[in-house]
């Protein structure tokens, strides 16, 4: 806002800097959502002219030509809910970015290495050594998710096995090739287990002497939280599957 260069960075433009840079992991990740998209984006509002100088006699003119910082973040987060949302293809004509996302030229470059059995062996040779580098700190990448490289590979196969029916010629196999590593960029978030507990549910009631209509016990839910502010018949948890993992993990010595 009033024209100060911050950068504005949620999922839709963590996707877009995902693909254009190649980054295997998730929009959630903490390397993405909090810092390397932050840097990223701030990079990208502040260019403001194409020799990068950080200084401008006349700014409004700068301002018109690549737009202000907020047109340049709505900008972003626009394409990442339209040409570069998660089923984009990253080779839409309309897409001002499809010339440089690294998604589709690592899609390009995979594919045409499926072709070759002796490259194949290469490249899959390195995705096991990065898999396995992956247990070790010192060796892996930082801004990847550990597993991020073989996840997005193995997806990009899978998506190319999918497709490769329909390719009828060889614009059509490049394309195929690039839609498929476009669409592998970013991998999927991982998954959250699902919780499970036991409940024990006291339901007491009791009928005045007059015969009245009966009644029934209730407790107020607190005000925050799930289901906040409802009434419930009594209840006590007895057991969850959180706590049961906690007691499972390793414990540790007492001195």
């Amino acid at each position: 806002a009033y024209g100060v260069e911050v950068p504005v960075v949620d999922g839709n433009v963590c996707r877009v800097l995902s693909r254009l840079t190649g980054i295997a992991n998730h929009i959630k990740a903490g390397v993405m959502k909090d810092d390397l998209g932050w840097a990223l984006a701030d990079r990208i509002i502040k260019a403001k002219s194409s020799s990068g100088e950080d200084e401008i006699e006349n700014i409004e003119v700068c301002y018109e030509s690549i737009g202000s910082p907020g047109e340049v973040n709505q900008a972003l987060m626009e394409l990442g809910a339209t040409y570069c949302s998660p089923s984009g293809s990253g080779v839409d004509d309309g897409d001002p970015l499809k010339d440089f996302y690294v998604s589709t030229r690592l899609g390009v470059a995979i594919g045409r290495a499926m072709t070759d059995s002796r490259k194949r062996g290469h490249v899959e040779n390195l995705i096991a050594k990065k898999a396995f580098a992956a247990n070790d700190e010192g060796k892996c990448c930082r801004l990847c998710d550990p597993n991020g490289i073989s996840t997005a590979y193995y997806n990009i196969m899978d998506q190319m096995n999918d497709d490769s029916s329909t390719s009828d010629s060889k614009t059509n196999e490049k394309k195929t090739y690039a839609i498929a590593g476009h669409a592998s960029l970013p991998i999927a978030p991982p998954k959250k287990s699902k919780r499970e507990e036991v409940i024990a549910v006291a339901v007491i009631s009791s009928r005045p002497p007059s015969g009245e209509e009966r009644c029934w016990l209730m407790v107020k839910r607190p005000s925050k939280g799930l289901l906040a502010g409802q009434w419930e018949f009594p209840s006590v948890c007895v057991w969850n599957s959180a706590e049961d993992d906690d007691n499972s993990g390793p414990k540790k010595k007492k001195k």
